[in-house]
């Protein structure tokens, strides 16, 4: 589904990203991990284009190189980031409802009018159904201004998902849940992937990487470094230098 060739990342003399060879299979959990630094993020800002780079990264066979952000939502790609992104002057419905904005059909004279577009009933029965998948069906009007910080997690998770990417990309979508709400997450990803959608993931915690990947890539000053399924990726020894170090 996604093919990333050769891809490299400079900023000046520093290399962020050095020829990156990796292909995320459709239906699938990949996770992306490695160090603080290792250019995980950066590869993620690639495919968005938020970064020049060299080499060539494939969306089911098609360049993503000169393709704009709407346009990644329209071809059937979102994603997350590492901060929260939310408008908390906005109730949890609303935020999600932007999601669909890439895609909603709209024009200037319904904007010029204030005409709603989000308040359509095939637009309402999709908000509705993601709410419902993550857990937020009681929440839609609460603003998330008040709401925990999990929560606040879930309500960015739904609206990467209301627009049904056939690719979703996480950047650290567990970093400063608690283990009950690790776990909650886990179970998520794992429905998400059962309805067809493929997921990359960058993820510092160890623990839900390993509970939910199908194949691990592991970065380090920009390269890769190992590449296979969570058991074979926790015994290779470069991927235990590089986190653990050695005497």
């Amino acid at each position: 589904m996604l093919d990333i060739k050769d891809l490299s990342v400079h900023f000046g003399s520093l290399i962020a990203v050095n020829t990156l060879n990796m292909k995320v299979s459709e239906n699938t959990i990949h996770s992306l991990i490695g160090p603080n630094g290792a250019g995980k993020t950066t590869v993620f800002n690639a495919i968005y284009n938020f970064v020049p780079y060299t080499g060539d990264i494939l969306f089911k066979e098609k360049s993503l190189k000169h393709v704009p952000t709407h346009g990644l939502s329209q071809m059937g790609i979102s994603r997350t980031f590492q901060n929260l992104s939310l408008f908390y002057s906005m109730t949890v419905e609303h935020n999600i409802a932007l999601g669909l904005h890439p895609t909603a059909k709209s024009n200037i004279f319904k904007d010029i009018s204030g005409v709603n577009i989000y308040s359509q009933k095939g637009i309402k029965e999709k908000i509705k159904s993601v709410a419902e998948l993550v857990g937020l069906t009681q929440l839609l009007n609460a603003y998330p201004l008040f709401l925990p910080y999990g929560t606040q997690k879930l309500v960015e998770l739904a609206r990467a998902l209301v627009n049904d990417p056939q690719l979703l990309l996480l950047d650290e979508p567990a970093a400063g849940l608690n283990s009950a709400e690790k776990d909650y997450f886990k179970k998520i990803l794992l429905e998400v992937k059962k309805r067809g959608i493929t997921i990359l993931l960058v993820e510092h915690d160890m623990g839900v990487v390993m509970d939910i990947s199908d194949l691990i890539t592991v970065m380090n000053f920009g390269e890769k470094i190992a590449e296979g399924t969570p058991e074979e990726v926790s015994e290779n020894p470069e991927v235990i230098q590089a986190y653990l170090g050695v005497e």
